[in-house]
């Protein structure tokens, strides 16, 4: 990977190369073409290694990753400028982005136009242009978490309302979750790892609302990942968030037994999904897609599982999503009759199915998303400290960025900090602390929710 400190005035300049040059030339102009050719080349090295190439100001200084430009040359400062008439505090460009996407991202920043400086603007126009590889955020929205939180909250409360509603007998309105899903797209595009986080909160008495919510959440991940169409992915966001609603037709005494269930009541359970299309049916602007993987969440990527369906018969391509996201968060989940498990187990688990509950490549997308040691997940480190997993790093997954909550001697934290445990010892290169463990937070008496 190409080392930031030798090549970050070089990515600057190129940056402020190719603003100035789509203001004056056509795209095609060598002005343009040159630079772009030079960074999109040294940006796709960085991919190699990472993910996310993340830009933008901190405490008024531009960097480019770990990478702080202390000495503002002239075209330093004027990128500067150019990011903050726009009131962006940072711009990310993921793997799979074009030189086209990113000419356009950097068009849009030195684009005079004040109304680009409204909050969400430059967003809205590269959603236009189907430009997913490149996500910015505004000063005002810089709390991502506290903005997923909100959505998070929202999202329950419609899926709730919705399913009230069908239990009275009513219809409900699609609007309501066509509009809450869209802002968790905003948030996933923004940055994934917040709503991951919060998928990880489990409420046992509202665990319908709740599993629901998470579905829709990771099943966006990870068609975000699939670099599937934004048209798309907000379908399978709402897939997720209605694929149970068929259970508001089943038994509540069926829902909340404890224990096994009998043959009979295991049978009303299996209807759900043909009740969930029923529903659907009646409801106003809800497409044959989203009714589909509401149909087919729980028919296996070999055709198992229900309904039954012959071996012949053609899966809808993002039903496994629903199934994959679906079945992550029903095991990590304590429920009447199931223990939870831990997240990294939950995937171990996972793998022994795949090809057969799971289609290979979403599966393996999704993984890479959670990471070795998943977010929002707990672990115990050589330390002996436990801490909480709040982001990966892509080019070491087995070190990611974590919250220390627990003290090794074994002292809950108030005063919490990030730490980014691919941190190394100056003197001899090695790891100031490392993963050993993943931790269930029930046995040791911690709540995501307090570390949020």
């Amino acid at each position: 990977m190409p080392d930031l400190n030798d090549i970050g005035e070089d990515i600057v300049k190129s940056f402020t190369a190719i603003a100035k040059g789509s203001q004056l030339y056509p795209g095609t102009h060598p002005a343009i073409m040159t630079p772009l050719s030079t960074v999109t080349a040294i940006i796709k090295e960085i991919h190699k290694k990472r993910e996310v190439v993340i830009f933008g100001i901190l405490n008024g200084l531009l960097h480019i990753e770990d990478f702080v430009f202390y000495d503002e040359s002239a075209v330093v400062k004027r990128f500067i400028s150019q990011l903050e008439e726009k009131n962006l505090v940072s711009v990310s460009i993921s793997r799979g982005f074009t030189s086209d996407d990113l000419l356009e991202a950097l068009s849009l920043i030195a684009n005079p136009d004040p109304s680009l400086a409204q909050t969400g603007a430059i967003r809205k126009e590269l959603k236009k242009k189907d430009i997913q590889s490149i996500t910015v955020v505004y000063v005002d929205e810089d709390d991502i978490l506290e903005r997923a939180k909100k959505v998070h909250s929202e999202a329950i409360d419609v899926v709730k309302a919705t399913f009230d509603e069908v239990r009275l007998g009513q219809i409900p309105r699609a609007e309501r979750s066509r509009k809450v899903v869209k802002d968790i797209v905003d948030i996933v595009f923004t940055d994934h790892n917040a709503m991951l986080c919060l998928t990880m909160i489990k409420d046992y008495d509202n665990y319908t609302f709740n599993h629901s919510v998470n579905v829709s959440i990771l099943a966006i991940a990870i068609a975000k990942s699939l670099n599937i169409s934004e048209k798309d992915i907000n379908e399978i966001g709402i897939a997720g968030l209605l694929h149970d609603i068929g259970k508001t037709l089943t038994a509540k005494s069926i829902i909340k037994k404890p224990g096994k269930l009998t043959e009979e009541e295991f049978m009303a359970i299996k209807l759900h999904p043909e009740n969930g299309v029923e529903i659907l049916e009646k409801m106003r602007d809800i497409s044959t897609n989203v009714k589909e993987m509401v149909h087919q969440h729980h028919i296996h990527y070999n055709k198992n599982g229900y309904p039954t369906v012959p071996a012949d018969f053609q899966l809808n391509p993002h039903a496994t999503i629903i199934t994959t996201a679906d079945t992550y968060d029903a095991v990590t989940t304590l429920r009447t009759y199931q223990a939870p498990v831990t997240p990294k187990d939950a995937i171990d688990i996972m793998l022994r199915f795949e090809g057969k509950h799971f289609e290979k490549n979403i599966l393996r997308k999704f993984i890479e998303i959670l990471g070795v040691f998943p977010t929002g997940s707990f672990v115990r480190l050589d330390t002996n400290e436990v801490a909480l997993v709040t982001k990966q790093n892509v080019d070491d997954f087995e070190s990611p960025v974590v919250k220390i909550v627990i003290d090794r001697e074994g002292n809950k934290l108030t005063d919490i900090v990030e730490t980014d445990l691919r941190d190394t010892d100056g003197a001899d290169g090695k790891k100031l602390k490392s993963v050993v463990s993943a931790v269930d937070p029930t046995f040791i008496g911690i709540n995501i929710v307090d570390y949020l």
